[in-house]
């Protein structure tokens, strides 16, 4: 039996500007938050998906000629469980090699993953984060491996559900899209249609959904009008949300000779957007290629004195991630084979993302559906009126949730 994964990473989206007028004041205090602890060979897979998530946002940022999101995160959490399937060590190795957990034990990414579900919704009061996955398998082609099943549910929180696809495709897609509706509160209804639903194909989905409220928000009566220029030079208006405080001592900034880049908090600081915003005679490539070849820089003592950034959402922006991962060294995914209960290579199969953003003076909230589917003391002002990239992560980790870039376009 042949495997139809359907990855649903949900996502948050953010773009920074410099503007004016309004005070920067701190919401309510939230819970201090205690910072997620990884030990033994778990330590390493932060900074080893990190980097998968930055080469990924680097090849992405090629690709695409529109703003887009994808997440490194929750495609991590989804080839980890189709990893887990395998029966091929060679399988196991290259898909781990990928994702940055070269030399790892199976027992390893599943400790990682399990943890990482259960610490993350728990850091901060004021930020909505849930992992979930969902399997379901077509009856007549039988089921995995009890041993298997008992993995996917215990160290990947996965609900399994068994039902016929074979004249039955617009019941286990509508079942499938209510399970999707409901782990992202909404934000996306619909991730496959019945023709996504083929006789033999089991269809493996992973929610990852985010939603933040800024530590410090905007005041509405501040966003106005702003001109934001795009890289071909033309110029459109966007709604600026802005704030400005002459002691901005919370937010880090660095600065280079490619970019400007400051991080935003969101409630007890658990979360944070870090925006990337390329200076004159840069790109967003040459970002791109930066944090792909040496990661995220540390502050350099300088501080942020006004910040402004968009108001804006975004819908049905896809990106298709199959060539992507395939430079990257993913030459195939592995699906069980329900007659021999054997592993079977894949090849030719479509990963894509579809995502929607919403980004207002409160905080943010958006969805992406990733579906792999088989047939100083100087102060500076930040203004991002001009296209820059975009990193959301949890902190004590630096664990990259979500990557993207914003031109302009919606």
């Amino acid at each position: 039996m042949k495997y139809h994964v359907i990855n649903m990473a949900f996502a948050i989206l953010l773009a920074i500007s410099a503007g004016s007028c309004s005070k920067f004041e701190p919401e309510a205090e939230d819970i201090p938050f205690t910072p997620i602890e990884l030990t033994g060979n778990t330590k390493s897979f932060v900074s080893g998906g990190n980097s998968f998530g930055y080469r990924l946002l680097k090849e992405a940022v090629q690709q695409e000629d529109n703003s887009f999101m994808i997440s490194p995160f929750s495609l991590t959490f989804a080839l980890a469980l189709t990893a887990d399937s395998a029966t091929e060590e060679e399988e196991f190795d290259q898909i781990s090699k990928i994702l940055g957990f070269e030399g790892a034990r199976r027992s390893d990414i599943r400790e990682y993953c399990s943890i990482m579900s259960e610490r993350l919704p728990k850091l901060s009061e004021k930020v909505q984060v849930s992992t979930a996955n969902a399997i379901v398998i077509d009856s007549d082609y039988g089921e995995p491996k009890a041993e298997f099943k008992d993995i996917a549910t215990t160290c990947y929180n996965t609900m399994l559900e068994s039902m016929p696809f074979k004249d039955n495709q617009e019941a286990v897609a509508k079942f499938i899209n209510t399970w999707t509706k409901e782990e992202t509160r909404g934000m996306i209804d619909k991730a496959i249609s019945p023709v996504n639903v083929v006789p033999g194909l089991e269809i493996i989905a992973n929610a990852l959904y985010f939603k933040g409220q800024w530590k410090y928000k905007f005041e509405k009566k501040n966003t106005a009008r702003h001109t934001f220029t795009d890289e071909e030079g033309k110029k459109t208006q966007v709604d600026m949300m802005s704030m400005d405080h002459g002691q901005l001592s919370e937010i880090p900034y660095f600065e280079n000779n490619i970019f400007q880049a400051v991080s935003l908090p969101y409630g007890n600081g658990a979360f944070e957007m870090t925006v990337y915003l390329p200076k004159s005679g840069y790109s967003l490539e040459d970002a791109a290629d930066y944090l792909a070849d040496k990661g995220k820089p540390k502050e350099n003592g300088i501080r942020v004195r006004e910040i402004s950034l968009p108001r804006f959402s975004i819908k049905g922006n896809r990106v298709n991630l199959t060539g992507i991962l395939s430079k990257m060294g993913c030459e195939y995914l592995t699906e069980l084979n329900g007659d021999s209960q054997e592993n079977i290579l894949l090849d030719g199969r479509d990963i894509f993302q579809v995502s929607a953003i919403e980004v207002n003076e409160s905080g943010t909230e958006a969805a992406t559906v990733t579906i792999i589917g088989y047939t100083t003391g100087v102060s500076q002002d930040f203004c991002a009126d001009h296209p820059f990239l975009y990193i959301i992560s949890e902190t004590s980790t630096g664990a990259v949730l979500f990557t993207g870039a914003y031109r302009g376009n919606e």
